[in-house]
């Protein structure tokens, strides 16, 4: 959904919802004409808007056709394009008019998982492409570039390192020419053109590959693009990783920017507020204390639910409570590694009739966590959340 904030003395407060994330008909809506029915197994590419300016975000969906290369674009109820990840293969069920496929207009529509990819560990590979215009460039440095994302005394893989207690890296190196993997390449594009992500990646990814940069080498491509070019977007990435995903971004000097864009390659969604507690999302992007939130807020690690989702924090560290009664407990703080840490990291309690539970957990001034704001540090954190899928921590 779209939501317009409004910051009213420090806080963010929700004042309209405007639309939804797509165009969609309801069941028992009548197609367009000259629409038909469609079956179609292909490649799904599901991306991720974030434009934190304007305070909202929404998905975007597609489905490559391995037989004809063509990318169609699927609408439909989001509750029936609702946890799909790019790379996935599935068979799209719907109505097909030009390019575009909707979905859920009767029962028999839907998107149907043929085989979906899970989250990937380990050490990631990563390159960064710097994308000059021919009537703008970037405005940052290779270096400072490489700094933020490999190289930097604080950086985008040292902070995954932290975050992931060592289950997520993404080496700097990965074509072992003894430089960070950071390229600056050129296209024929202006940023006065209409915004096209898609023309502008297969240009971007055409140079490097004339450049001779192997791109086959990297499961992340992250295309830095000028600061003026005409997107009402902050950044946008795949929601998920198949053999590779793809981020853009037009904050070269904001490195919390490109966690939070990787981080959605990772599967992981937005650390929004429900500060009423009525499962309505008062601020998307407003729980600043996860780079899941806001960029431009410094360096920090994810709240609790997010590393539970992202399997950082193992099973025996989360205390699930199923009986009604009072119990007292100590808590370690998140930042600790679970190998050391000598109490539970999280309590989690079921939300009464939803599909929800309540984390608690404990925050600490500590490593990537050195600035986090005392409205989170030192004090218990509260969280809803479902516990799995690409869902919003509230």
């Amino acid at each position: 959904m779209v939501m317009r904030c409004v910051r009213t003395l420090g806080t963010w407060v929700l004042v309209a919802l405007i639309v939804g994330t797509s165009s969609w008909l309801s069941a028992g809506d009548t197609p367009k004409t000259g629409a038909r029915p469609i079956e179609l197994t292909g490649r799904l590419e599901v991306l991720q808007v974030d434009d934190w300016d304007g305070g909202h975000s929404h998905r975007l969906h597609y489905l490559e056709d391995p037989a004809s290369g063509v990318r169609y674009t699927l609408e439909g109820h989001p509750a029936s394009l609702d946890g799909l990840r790019s790379g996935s293969t599935v068979v799209v069920r719907g109505t097909i008019e030009g390019e575009s496929i909707r979905v859920g207009l009767d029962q028999n529509d839907g998107v149907e998982v043929i085989d979906a990819l899970g989250q990937v560990a380990g050490a990631r590979t990563a390159v960064i492409l710097i994308v000059d215009f021919q009537d703008s460039a970037v405005s940052c440095s290779d270096g400072q570039i490489a700094d933020g994302m490999f190289t930097g005394t604080q950086s985008v893989d040292l902070l995954y390192q932290e975050t992931s207690f060592g289950l997520v890296s993404f080496p700097g190196d990965t074509d072992l020419d003894g430089q960070p993997d950071v390229f600056r390449i050129s296209i024929g594009a202006s940023i006065s053109d209409s915004c096209d992500h898609y023309g502008w990646a297969a240009l971007a990814e055409a140079a490097a590959t004339d450049a001779m940069i192997d791109l086959s080498l990297y499961q992340h491509r992250v295309l830095v693009l000028p600061a003026g070019v005409s997107c009402s977007w902050s950044g946008l990435a795949n929601i998920g990783c198949g053999t590779y995903c793809r981020v853009w971004i037009k904050s070269c000097d904001l490195e919390d920017v490109v966690a939070h864009e990787v981080g959605h390659n990772r599967g992981l969604s937005h650390a929004s507020t429900d500060l009423d507690n009525n499962d309505v999302v008062d601020c998307t992007y407003c729980d600043v204390s996860d780079f899941m939130g806001y960029g431009n807020q410094g360096w920090r690690q994810v709240n609790g639910p997010h590393k539970e989702v992202a399997g950082w924090v193992p099973a025996e560290q989360v205390v699930e409570l199923t009986e009604n009664g009072t119990q007292t407990f100590v808590i370690s703080s998140l930042e600790t590694d679970p190998a050391l840490a000598p109490h539970p990291q999280m309590i989690k309690i079921a939300s009464p009739g939803t599909e929800d539970f309540y984390y608690l957990s404990y925050r600490q001034r500590i490593g990537y966590d050195a600035s986090l704001s005392t409205y989170y540090a030192g004090r218990t954190n509260i969280h809803r959340h479902p516990g799995s899928g690409y869902n919003s921590t509230l």
